[in-house]
């Protein structure tokens, strides 16, 4: 296809079909651009649960094992190899992540997520994050951070006092015991 020259319209007059041509030529078409932007934006958003509740008999951590994985929208879990159950999520490709943990806890105490990131050499990372959320109310925690090509993720959950974490299925309203992973970059 023939490049032209965009033109300029100080006239403020509408984008003609001439201007739209002289951008995408006759069969060009701004649904190539979408299409190529979102499926990016969700090839790389796996969402896993634990569909079982966490009990606590008193103050103590366990590694979370994800039994589930949601599929919301078709191949937005492409590019994750993840098979369930797993407890060490492996990461598919070096960038950003966002970890969003949504979860119910039956007591009010203090409660720490702890994300390990392994980097696929000899070095761990902990980020964590703690409240004390109110008992019985759905509570969201987030955090960002940086994985290197061949990562590896897991979650621990930390309590201060015997508490259950409750699994609720995911619905418009609720939904507990579910971990969202997202590329952001």
């Amino acid at each position: 296809m023939t490049w032209t020259a965009p033109s300029n319209v100080s006239t403020g007059n509408a984008l003609t079909a001439l201007l739209w041509n002289n951008q995408l030529g006759t069969s060009g078409s701004v649904r190539y651009l979408y299409d190529q932007l979102s499926g990016r934006q969700w090839e790389n958003r796996q969402i896993f649960a634990k569909s079982t509740n966490t009990v606590f008999g008193g103050a103590g951590n366990v590694d979370v094992a994800w039994d589930t994985r949601l599929l919301y929208n078709a191949g937005s879990e492409k590019n994750f190899s993840s098979v369930v159950p797993v407890t060490t999520i492996p990461i598919p490709q070096e960038g950003m992540y966002n970890f969003t943990f949504q979860y119910r806890a039956t007591v009010s105490t203090r409660i720490d997520i702890r994300f390990f990131m392994f980097d696929g050499g000899a070095s761990t990372y902990l980020y964590q994050i703690h409240q004390t959320p109110t008992a019985n109310i759905l509570t969201q925690q987030s955090c960002m951070f940086y994985c290197n090509t061949n990562s590896t993720v897991k979650m621990n959950i930390q309590v201060a006092l015997a508490t259950t974490i409750s699994y609720v299925a995911p619905n418009n309203t609720d939904g507990s015991q579910n971990l969202t992973i997202c590329r952001v970059g």
